[in-house]
């Protein structure tokens, strides 16, 4: 079950939705359960949830830092508390293509729970694959080029072959 929740933007209700899903999760603790977005969760909290339940995962769609960098100073009514697995503070967008660089704290939880990630996109308008889709894809090849290479084919491919037993091989560029 892949689930829509968004720590950031509710956080007023972030206490009792993280009590909620603990609850969920132990409920059905034979079942998966899948964070799109990664639930807007923090490294801190992501941790914290993964020690705690065997059977969650993490989408990591929106953490590519694209967001970041493209929304500098715009104010939204929507959806922006997106995290991000890098360091974009002060870079442009082609400096961070360029050379992608890890948030130490989610590096290390990556690298704790590498079979807890699932790599993934939101590209849902035309306009997002034209032009946020290939973007995100080469910070992403390049951002994975700094993880051990078998934890990084885990969550290219591995998990989500593994989770949905999905009918396809996992190949490595």
């Amino acid at each position: 079950m892949i689930l829509h929740v968004e720590f950031n933007d509710a956080s007023d209700l972030r206490d009792q939705t993280v009590d909620d899903l603990n609850v969920l999760l132990e409920e059905h603790s034979d079942h998966p359960f899948v964070l799109i977005h990664m639930g807007q969760s923090s490294p801190e909290l992501t941790a914290s949830l993964l020690d705690q339940n065997n059977n969650l995962y993490f989408l990591t769609s929106m953490t590519s830092g694209f967001f970041q960098i493209v929304s500098r100073g715009k104010t939204f009514t929507t959806q922006s508390g997106w995290e991000t697995f890098f360091k974009v503070e002060n870079k442009s967008l082609a400096e961070h293509m360029a050379k992608p660089s890890w948030r130490p704290e989610w590096l290390g939880v990556i690298n704790k729970h590498p079979t807890k990630f699932i790599l993934a996109f939101d590209s849902v308008f035309k306009g997002n694959w034209r032009n946020r889709y290939p973007k995100e894809l080469q910070i992403i090849r390049r951002a994975f080029a700094d993880l051990d290479p078998v934890k990084a084919k885990r969550i290219a491919c591995g998990n989500a072959q593994k989770l949905w037993r999905l009918p396809i091989e996992c190949l490595a560029n």
